[in-house]
């Protein structure tokens, strides 16, 4: 047993809940918290344009996409392109997937993507500080990241795959959470290890531990080798179980897997 997490437990969750889920609606929930994303190092205008494209559900009437994530310099492009407002303009920031920069470097980048009317900002802390023990200075860079998203929603990414233990996870997450943090993000999904069901359940527990001290419910994001419905389901259960049912809405759970869409799409067509 973890002195912060009984993997027993969660494992006995799943097995147990796993057979009274309405899978179907199960499916549709999540399509409907999933954030598309093109982030790769040969964008360009015509790959976003296809990102919006693919991000329509024509095959089931009504349902859409939580939101659509692309670099900075890219944010126009969904500006111009993107009809439906419902969806949500999501940009990576602050030196986006290392955090690897002096903190008036992100700032300016967080800055250019509000400005320039993105919706949501995604960042990424800082694991070399972290791991160095830099607790305060983490604190700080995302404090004043949230000050320039203003009334925008920032999420912190903890990259679980790099923190090295489930206390360091915890420690991350209630960092982000207490400087400001709308959301904590598991991982870029740009390194080898990225969510794992173990590092959800660490950051639901700092989520619920928030919410007693301050009263304020904050919301989490689970990314990074997700595709397919099976997988995502454990992450359905498990925030539902924590943060309740009643809770699972784009509002406070993100899932982020560009390759989960068709898969969830074929899911419910098969459903039917």
């Amino acid at each position: 047993m973890n002195s912060i997490l009984d993997t027993n437990s969660i494992d006995n969750i799943l097995l147990q809940e796993k057979s009274k889920v309405n899978k179907k609606q199960a499916a549709i929930e999540c399509l409907q918290c999933l954030d598309l994303t093109s982030l790769s190092s040969t964008d360009n205008q015509e790959s976003i344009k296809k990102l919006i494209e693919n991000s329509k559900i024509k095959e089931l009437e009504g349902l859409k996409v939580a939101g659509l994530c692309v670099y900075p310099n890219l944010l126009s492009v969904l500006n111009d392109n993107l009809i439906d407002k419902e969806i949500k303009k999501i940009v990576v920031a602050g030196y986006f997937p290392s955090g690897q920069n002096p903190i008036e470097l992100k700032i300016n980048e967080i800055k250019f993507a509000i400005d320039n009317g993105a919706e949501e900002v995604d960042i990424v802390i800082n694991r070399g500080l972290f791991l160095a023990g830099e607790f305060d200075i983490v604190s700080h860079e995302t404090s004043r990241s949230k000050e320039i998203c203003r009334d925008k929603i920032l999420k912190v990414i903890l990259e679980v795959g790099e923190l090295g233990s489930f206390e360091n996870i915890y420690k991350a997450s209630k960092i982000s959470l207490e400087a400001g943090a709308d959301f904590i993000k598991t991982s870029t999904g740009k390194v080898e290890k990225g969510a794992d069901i173990y590092s959800f359940a660490i950051m639901l527990k700092a989520i619920l531990d928030y919410k007693d001290e301050t009263g304020v419910l904050k919301s989490i994001k689970a990314a990074g080798g997700i595709s397919t419905f099976e997988q995502v389901l454990d992450y359905y259960i498990l925030f539902s179980h924590f943060l309740g049912k009643e809770n699972l809405n784009s509002k406070h759970f993100r899932i982020g897997g560009s390759r989960l869409k068709e898969n969830l799409v074929q899911f419910i067509l098969n459903q039917a």
